[in-house]
């Protein structure tokens, strides 16, 4: 019912209108993990759209995203390729502050998608 709803009040605001303010900022903390963060559509569509998010201010204080994938990369090198992805891809010129905290929420671990000891 509430994802009826919100479709609902979505609906109702075209790209010129201000949604409502509840939905423009994100108040509780959370989790988002990406299946295949390494891949093209992450690179390319998902971490650009994420830092955005950010650097409207719109996620919460705490939030972790968490990438997964078969490529073995460390931590250092997951930020290294969020930063490359969100430079190369932004629409419009990247705030280096907001960037540097948008990487302090990246994390990845690499695995197996077919084996549960991986996950």
């Amino acid at each position: 019912m509430a994802i009826c709803n919100l479709y609902v009040t979505l609906t109702k605001f075209s790209m010129k209108t201000t949604p409502p303010h509840h939905l423009r900022e994100i108040q509780d903390p959370f989790v988002l993990t990406i299946f295949g963060a390494s891949g093209d559509l992450a690179k390319l569509k998902i971490l650009p759209s994420l830092y955005w998010i950010t650097r409207k201010k719109r996620m919460p204080k705490n939030y972790y995203i968490v990438g997964y994938g078969r490529t073995k990369l460390s931590r250092k090198e997951f930020q290294q390729l969020v930063q490359t992805s969100v430079e190369e891809h932004a629409e419009q010129t990247v705030d280096q502050q907001t960037l540097k905290m948008f990487l302090r929420s990246c994390y990845y671990f690499s695995g197996k998608y077919s084996s549960l000891e991986d996950f």
